[in-house]
């Protein structure tokens, strides 16, 4: 894993990443969950770059993707994202 020029993990090797660009792929973040690779003990560098990853990611994505994001930000120990994203997917479900 490797933190890229805006303080996020990088999708791949190559410095290709955009905060603008809402591609709502979060597997390069699997260290933080479903993994343990990724704790604000061990690795804070780390830890900081999945939440900007995660932030940069978007708020829109299918229910599957968003139910790893609740799971993801829980692992930030970040209620109120939590919260946000939880409260998304309920209105997505909604809406559907």
């Amino acid at each position: 894993m490797q933190i890229g020029q805006y303080n996020q993990i990088q999708k791949c090797l190559d410095e290709i990443d955009n905060p603008n660009d809402k591609n709502h792929h979060i597997s390069h973040i699997y260290g933080l969950f479903s993994s343990n690779q990724i704790s604000v003990y061990c690795t804070p560098e780390l830890f900081e770059a999945s939440k900007n990853s995660l932030i940069y990611s978007g708020d829109v994505s299918t229910s599957w993707s968003m139910g790893l994001k609740v799971n993801r930000c829980a692992k930030l120990k970040d209620g109120n994202f939590v919260c946000t994203w939880a409260v998304t997917l309920s209105l997505q479900k909604l809406t559907n």
